[in-house]
């Protein structure tokens, strides 16, 4: 399933550890994960375009 969404499966496999098998905490905490990523990635052109 995670590799259907675009996950390797060696990163698939690392975060159904951390998850304790559990698909549904798995697929919640990677959704969260690439929230965050996207928020950081907003920020940093933010602050990049604050400078210039």
């Amino acid at each position: 399933m995670l590799m259907g969404m675009g996950y390797g499966e060696r990163a698939a496999k690392r975060t159904l550890r951390m998850n304790r098998q559990s698909v549904e905490r798995t697929v919640d905490f990677v959704v969260e994960e690439r929230a965050k990523k996207q928020q950081n990635y907003e920020d940093d052109i933010r602050r990049r375009n604050e400078i210039m």
